[in-house]
């Protein structure tokens, strides 16, 4: 789908005219040539656009992208949700499999460096990581100011968190909850990744510690924030989660155990999630 054709079929489906839709940003006329795909818009205009109408843009990439997007960046996406899923269902062999694809691929070193350490812990080949995997790592992090809201930044730390010791992984939630808490992160694709990492995070705490009988303020924060999600259907696995880790957490043992049989009743693990 062409940047026109999404354009009018969002439009149709807030029911709006030509002219309601460009507003001020472009004259009826310009807007009716984007639409008909013959005049280009700038990608400040277009933009504007989407940011006045609260128009989702991962929504509309997601409709544009087939046809702009170069076929290398596709083959990574495509790859990337496979091995995601076997990873997430923890099929080794499937995730090997991807694995060995996505080594092929000619750039995509972030999801070389994601799927390297997912796949090592599915296998508990951890300790067999070069460690200087952690410097580019944090290369990485530095290269974006607000490494919180970029989405390659998130999805790294989602996939690697279980590299990385303590102290460090405080400072990452920390940032993460003070986005929370200022309601920063109001874009579902960005909430998701969040929620996967509040997810991994609590994983990796209960996975190191024996005791939970003086826990680390954010470990709190991040059941509470859980615990306290709306019921609805995108939210509901997350806020299970959170009840889950509440009452695992304070020794309720049939309790987490009832959660847990509920989460996996779901299709889903407590495990880290991809």
């Amino acid at each position: 789908m062409t940047i026109g054709e999404a354009l009018k079929k969002i439009r149709s489906e807030l029911g709006l005219t030509q002219k309601e839709m460009c507003g001020d940003i472009m004259s009826r006329s310009y807007y009716a040539r984007v639409e008909s795909d013959k005049s280009y818009i700038s990608a400040n205009m277009l933009i504007q656009l989407l940011l006045i109408h609260k128009i989702d843009m991962n929504h509309f990439e997601k409709l544009v992208k087939k046809t702009y997007k170069p076929m290398y960046l596709v083959e990574e996406e495509v790859l990337n949700k496979k091995i995601g899923y076997a990873i997430n269902i923890r099929d080794i062999n499937r995730a090997e499999f991807y694995y060995d694809k996505i080594l092929q691929l000619p750039k995509a070193k972030l999801l070389k460096i994601r799927s390297t350490v997912m796949v090592a812990y599915l296998n508990n080949n951890l300790s067999r990581i070069d460690s200087s995997l952690k410097n580019v790592l944090m290369k990485e992090f530095h290269k974006t100011e607000k490494w919180s809201m970029n989405m390659q930044s998130l999805k790294l730390l989602e996939s690697t968190m279980i590299l990385w010791e303590e102290e460090r992984l405080d400072f990452f939630i920390n940032q993460l909850l003070s986005n929370i808490k200022k309601n920063n992160v109001n874009m579902d694709y960005l909430l998701k990744i969040y929620l996967n990492i509040f997810n991994n995070y609590l994983f990796i705490y209960k996975k190191r510690h024996t005791t939970f009988d003086d826990m680390a303020p954010q470990v709190k924060d991040v059941v509470n924030y859980l615990c306290q999600l709306p019921s609805i259907e995108k939210m509901s696995l997350y806020k299970l989660i959170g009840n889950y880790y509440k009452a695992f957490f304070n020794y309720k043992v049939a309790d987490s155990k009832e959660i847990e049989k509920i989460i996996n009743q779901c299709g889903y693990r407590l495990t880290l999630f991809y």
